[in-house]
């Protein structure tokens, strides 16, 4: 195949996937995990949890963390840290856990961290 060919191929691949995306971030549709990891939003599922004490996925997840240590932004690893703590919280309503991730989130969503994370192709 000519480079040109293989150019066009590239332009319409990138072109579909920057519509996936808009089209997603217009319709603010709900993705589920294994959709995410489908579509290369997240590295990985992990199962459930409904305890908050030690199991094999919060292992696996705090190892990741850890890992990411020396290059999560320190604003990024707060909300992390607060997200698990809330999420965590078997007293509270799985609504109100949620919203408040939203929350959390939401004050990092078009900071300097975020900017940084795009530019350098950081997953978090």
């Amino acid at each position: 195949m000519s480079g040109r060919g293989i150019a066009a191929i590239a332009h319409t691949f990138l072109l579909s996937v920057s519509l996936k995306a808009l089209q997603l971030l217009l319709s603010s549709r709900p993705v589920g995990s294994e959709e995410a990891l489908a579509m290369g939003l997240c590295d990985k599922v992990l199962p459930c949890s409904s305890s908050s004490s030690s199991s094999p996925a919060r292992d696996e997840a705090e190892a990741f963390l850890l890992g990411l240590s020396g290059r999560l932004d320190p604003s990024v690893a707060r909300a992390a840290k607060l997200v698990c703590s809330v999420g965590a919280r078997t007293d509270l309503p799985l609504a109100d856990r949620l919203a408040a991730e939203r929350d959390v989130f939401a004050r990092l969503w078009g900071g300097e961290a975020q900017r940084r994370a795009l530019r350098e192709r950081l997953k978090h």
